[in-house]
């Protein structure tokens, strides 16, 4: 959850906030994150309810606020703990961004100039 939140930490980061380009449809990360914080609460067994199995997806959410608390819960920390991975790098972040801004893509050995060496990211 937290890769697929690193993109609203970072625009958290660099703008202050997130803009609507951080949610998105079924196929966004948001919607993944989701999915998979929903999941860990009613299909592994591993959610507040203890070992339990709940057929369905996000209509649960609409209709079980405790549940809906407790996914938003599980997202808000995945975002957070990513927001504190990336901090320490937000140097490369601002470069990267201003340049994506310019160029809308980086690939190859312009993408790994930007990032410069690989750095152990601990959380």
């Amino acid at each position: 959850m937290q890769t697929l939140l690193a993109g609203r930490a970072a625009e958290r980061l660099l703008l202050g906030d997130v803009s609507a380009g951080a949610g998105g449809g079924e196929g966004s990360d948001l919607a993944m994150a989701t999915e998979t914080a929903l999941r860990i609460e009613t299909v592994f067994g591993l959610g507040g309810q203890g070992p339990l199995w709940i057929p369905g997806s996000a209509q649960h959410l609409t209709l079980d606020r405790a549940l809906a608390a407790r996914v938003r819960e599980r997202l808000e920390a995945a975002e957070t703990a990513a927001g504190h991975l990336l901090k320490p790098h937000f140097d490369t972040l601002r470069r990267l961004a201003h340049r994506l801004l310019v160029e809308e893509e980086i690939e190859g050995e312009a993408l790994l100039a930007l990032l410069g060496e690989p750095v152990e990211l601990r959380p």
